[in-house]
């Protein structure tokens, strides 16, 4: 079975006709990111979106309060920790490396320097396969489904 779709804005045309499993992994991620594109090739800066967050309850969450929710014992756990305060609460579509490093340090209970030396760079790098995208240099993106997933880890938790 093969999934077909055309879509054209102003700015973009994507055609994509394949695999279902592929288009719910890697074209909704496309999509989901044409806004912010769309917005910086009009010279604006991609907007939060604080208000589109399912739960409201999320969007009072710090990164420590996630660490905690998600169990975080490892710097890979911190950078998700990091990762969906800056996702899923600030509702940034991408977030660079920085800010990553500035979340995790915010998150006092959980945070160890050695996080943030040649570690850091190991977990963007193995997280880049599996749970993050990697959209630009030292610029990140959570995947829909890994989104979707952690809203739920941190809404029952």
């Amino acid at each position: 079975m093969t999934i077909k779709l055309k879509l054209k804005t102003a700015d973009f045309e994507i055609e994509f006709e394949g695999d279902p499993k592929i288009f719910t992994k890697d074209i909704m991620d496309v999509l989901s990111k044409l806004d912010s594109v769309e917005a910086q090739s009009n010279g604006e800066k991609p907007k939060a979106k604080k208000d589109q967050i399912k739960d409201p309850k999320l969007s009072s969450l710090s990164t420590n309060t996630i660490a905690s929710k998600l169990g975080c014992n490892s710097g890979s756990d911190l950078v998700m920790a990091a990762a969906a305060y800056l996702g899923i609460v600030e509702g940034k579509p991408t977030f660079t490396r920085q800010e990553i490093t500035t979340q995790m340090r915010s998150a006092h209970s959980y945070f160890k320097e050695t996080y943030t030396t040649g570690n850091l760079s190991t977990s963007l790098k193995r997280l880049s396969k599996s749970r993050l995208n990697l959209t630009g240099k030292d610029t990140y993106s959570l995947p829909t489904a890994e989104k979707a997933s952690l809203e739920s880890r941190l809404g029952s938790a």
